[in-house]
């Protein structure tokens, strides 16, 4: 009985640790709910899990890095990165009700390129880490190159980044 009143106190402490924080992200789910309703797409939970794996790499990559020092404006950074990207998504949602099928897909327009620019996001950090630390992972630039050619067809620069590569830029006249 000792032991299970042991276990019940440990819970109990650790639900009240860091009340601010849990308040915080309590808000923050009842913030989803109400842009999103009952409704939990996959894209939604791999925003969150492509954006937290795109700041733990990119944190990581600045304190094993000499000559970067992290800065302490990081955090906000991500709150407004998570504020833009689940508004649009929250603007698609509610495009999506209608029920138009032109709507139904900018939701999905919106989805993807907020996926493939985290998913890009977190292979450039990988690469920073690899060359950092001599890691040889010939795959992250395979797949960078290929992330960064899809986001390029989805955003319609592949004309834009061939004319980049070559030097001319549609303004030089």
């Amino acid at each position: 009985m000792k032991d299970e009143l042991e276990v019940f106190v440990h819970f109990v402490q650790k639900l009240i640790e860091f009340p601010a924080v849990k308040v915080v992200c309590g808000v923050f789910v009842g913030l989803i709910h109400l842009m999103f309703g009952t409704v939990f797409r996959p894209a939604y939970g791999t925003v969150f899990l492509f954006v937290s794996a795109d700041t733990v790499l990119g944190y990581w990559y600045a304190w094993s890095n000499p000559s970067i020092t992290p800065q302490s404006n990081g955090i906000r950074r991500v709150a407004v990165k998570f504020i833009i990207y689940y508004g649009l998504m929250a603007i698609g949602h509610r495009l999506a009700l209608s029920g138009f099928d032109t709507l139904i897909m900018i939701q999905m327009v919106f989805e993807s390129i907020i996926i493939l620019t985290e998913l890009k996001s977190i292979l450039e950090n990988v690469k920073k880490l690899k060359d950092l630390k001599r890691w040889n992972v010939p795959l992250v630039d395979q797949l960078l190159a290929w992330v960064e050619g899809k986001t390029d067809q989805v955003l319609g620069q592949e004309k834009y980044r061939k004319n980049e590569r070559s030097g001319f830029h549609d303004g030089d006249g």
